[in-house]
């Protein structure tokens, strides 16, 4: 039981803390144990079965060390069946001591921990069962060996060995009298048949672990492990819901999980962890529905329970990994916010925790979390920060490749893997990266998420496809071929419009729909047909519509203000302006209510004032000198750096005016004149503020002949030869 000292991982505080703890009290009680022992050999048997008893039942994640380390003392090699419970005992507690990262150098923890897990607990039931025959008290071996069975499906879920897991399970269940564990065993069946894809016979086996739990409670009221099998078994109805896109249903699961946890114990590690999960699932759908203020109270309410688990139990990783989990979804909630910025921070502060919980318990799993931080920030950071955003994505990346080369049989490492891909393949391909290798990048990552979906697809199988076919169709319109792209992208709008649909108030789908469509349009476009590419813009933007008016996020106002001024775009490519003008106005509109809400961020200021020049170059094409000025006039004092561009395009409304044959002579002098001196004021303050002088003037000089005859206009021109002469005076 000796491992290579090179394969052991190094102490950390938590765990050497829980091994000095159990070697202090193993201490004091050595020797009157063994004393004991000695003089009552065949009743240290008896007690070696029921303490191996409570090994199993430690499996659950208990958090004490003392009954194996008793087990140990306990069972002297007094004859062969007393060495054979030993070499069983210290099997599973291999096992277990390296499933929860204690360091204990009587017990030398190995590398690959769920594996050696898996392996020990393979040997303890054999040896039992090798010993139900010749025993004649076959009875408690073949009880041992069910236990050990249980503790053997628990582990194989943690490695995705489903089908394993559910025989196993099955195998336990038969074995297991009335009782917490004999509902344990049902749960984990349920588990592991959802996982498989067996909805019907999940939801079986969870009725029957309910049943039976609360069967033990009618006579065991304050039972922790019974109520905790009952919030456990909720939780599971929950995901088997959630996964069947029954949202209502998936909610109302996690709250049964709750309730059933208040009925318990405040303090009981099994409960605190089931509350954990019920609200961190609770927190994810109130996401998906874009109920924010929700999302945050059901994440902060895990936080809590986790935090106060993880302090009862420190030597476990279980709740510090959660914790990690639910730091990253509250991270991406704030990015959700009206400020991105504190989601950002929070994001690179996850990372952070990420990193430092994989030092202390380097796992898979630890590994597997750290990779999904780097992933939700490098996809905040696209647009932000290209070059962290790169090096967070490729890292990702790298991280999910090692992963499922050590463990291929994990699927959802692979699956995370695939969506990794993806999503830099995406990141790379909107910084005009090479599409041939981008689309064969796509292509390898939807065949990943197609073959791993083929026997369960779930409600996020179908979304991370979609994505996939999303982003391949647009490498496509970057390959110049346009009917690939179209195909691909009209299997992407299959998958989300069916999900939204299941799903309506999942904001996140709805907007994922709608760039989809923006996507075909654009396809449509580089086919050069102008028809179905306005309908599938038209589409998207009553999606997108609907999207900012139920939310008060400027992304989505932004979003909207974006494909509205690409609909202008293809409006005017088809001689459209009048439609041209009313869907730049309507960018223009949705962009200005994002600069009200962020009035410090320069990028979304660039884009108002760059949908304000086009809507008045779109209104100076019609000939419509009110619409040019009321373009300019709406932009007025809170675009200063505009102040150039505004009198310029007054100085071209000045110039419409006069030969606007429609209205009277009066009222063509009477508005030339009247957008002429809005031109020239604004020309001074510029002149006043030093944002213009004479050699910027003359540059401007063909935007501004039509108010170049102007008396104000020529005395300003005098004032800045006037400057000029005194500068090169005092020059």
């Amino acid at each position: 039981m000796t491992s290579p000292p090179d394969e052991s991982p190094p102490k950390t505080p938590a765990t050497s803390t829980i091994a000095a703890r159990a070697r202090g009290l193993v201490g004091r009680i050595a020797s009157a144990v063994t004393a004991w022992v000695r003089a009552n050999p065949r009743t240290a048997l008896v007690a070696a079965i029921a303490i191996t008893f409570a090994i199993v039942g430690w499996m659950r994640l208990r958090g004490e060390i003392t009954e194996a380390e008793r087990v140990r003392n306990a069972a002297i090699a007094t004859d062969e069946r007393t060495r054979a419970r030993l070499a069983a005992t210290e099997a599973a507690l291999e096992g277990i001591l390296d499933r929860l990262g204690i360091d204990d150098p009587r017990f030398p923890r190995v590398a690959a921990s769920d594996p050696v897990a898996r392996n020990a607990l393979e040997r303890t039931r054999d040896l039992y069962l090798a010993r139900t025959t010749p025993l004649t008290d076959a009875e408690p071996d073949r009880l041992a060996a069910t236990h050990t069975n249980l503790a053997l499906a628990e582990v194989e879920l943690r490695l995705g060995l489903d089908r394993e897991a559910a025989d196993h399970a099955a195998t336990a269940a038969a074995g297991l009298p009335p009782g917490p564990d004999h509902a344990r065993a049902l749960l984990t069946g349920a588990i592991a048949q959802r996982r498989l894809g067996e909805a019907k016979e999940a939801t079986v086996l969870g009725d029957q672990a309910i049943t039976h739990a609360e069967r033990w409670l009618a006579t065991n009221p304050d039972d922790a492990d019974a109520l905790a099998v009952v919030a456990r078994v909720w939780v599971e109805r929950g995901d088997t819901a959630e996964h069947g896109a029954n949202v209502p249903a998936a909610a109302d699961a996690y709250r049964r999980a709750l309730d059933a946890v208040a009925i318990g114990s405040a303090t009981d590690p099994m409960q605190l962890a089931c509350a954990g999960q019920a609200a961190m699932r609770l927190g994810a759908l109130a996401a998906w529905q874009g109920r924010l203020e929700d999302a945050r109270g059901h994440y902060d309410s895990a936080h809590v329970q986790l935090r106060t688990l993880a302090s009862a139990v420190p030597h476990r990783r279980g709740p510090r990994r959660a914790l990690v989990r639910v730091a990253i979804a509250r991270a991406r909630l704030a990015l959700e916010g009206t400020d991105p910025t504190d989601g950002m921070r929070a994001l690179v502060e996850a990372v952070a925790e990420a990193r430092t919980h994989e030092a202390e318990w380097p796992d898979r799993e630890a590994t597997a979390i750290r990779a999904e931080a780097l992933l939700a920030l490098g996809e905040a950071l696209a647009d932000v920060d290209p070059k962290r955003a790169d090096a967070a994505l490729a890292e990702a990346t790298t991280t999910l490749d090692a992963l499922v080369a050590r463990a291929p049989d994990v699927a959802r490492f692979a699956t995370n893997r695939a969506h990794a891909v993806i999503a830099r393949a995406a990141f790379r391909l909107d910084r005009g990266d090479d599409a041939t290798v981008i689309a064969r990048q796509l292509r390898d990552g939807l065949r990943t998420l197609e073959r791993l979906a083929d026997d369960a697809r779930t409600v996020a199988d179908e979304e991370r496809i979609a994505v996939a076919y999303h982003q391949l169709g647009r490498a496509q319109v970057a390959l110049d071929d346009a009917e690939a792209a179209s195909a691909a992208l009209k299997l992407a709008i299959g998958r989300l419009d069916t999900l939204a649909r299941q799903l309506p108030h999942v904001r996140r789908l709805r907007s994922r729909l709608a760039d989809a469509r923006l996507s075909r349009g654009d396809a449509f476009v580089a086919l050069d047909r102008i028809t179905p590419a306005i309908g599938a813009y038209d589409a998207a933007i009553t999606e997108l519509g609907r999207i900012a008016t139920d939310s008060e996020r400027p992304a989505d106002r932004r979003a909207l203000a974006a494909a509205l001024a690409r609909l202008g775009t293809i409006h005017a490519r088809a001689g459209d302006l009048g439609r041209a003008r009313s869907a730049i106005a309507g960018a223009f509109d949705a962009q200005r209510a994002v600069v009200d809400a962020l009035p410090e961020s320069n990028a979304d200021r660039d884009m108002l004032a760059d949908y304000g020049r086009r809507l008045a170059g779109t209104a100076l094409a019609l000939r419509d000198h009110r619409g040019v000025a009321e373009a300019m006039e709406r932009l007025d004092e809170s675009m200063p750096e505009m102040r150039l561009t505004q009198a310029g395009f007054f100085a071209a409304a000045c110039g419409v005016a006069r030969e606007d044959s429609a209205i009277g002579v009066g009222d063509r002098t009477r508005l030339a004149n009247q957008y002429g001196s809005r031109a020239v004021g604004l020309l001074r303050k510029a002149f006043a503020l030093g944002d213009i002088d004479l050699a910027r003037l003359k540059a401007l000089r063909r935007v501004l002949s039509p108010i170049e005859n102007r008396d104000d206009f020529r005395q300003l021109i005098t004032e800045m030869l006037a400057r000029e002469a005194q500068r090169g005076e005092r020059g």
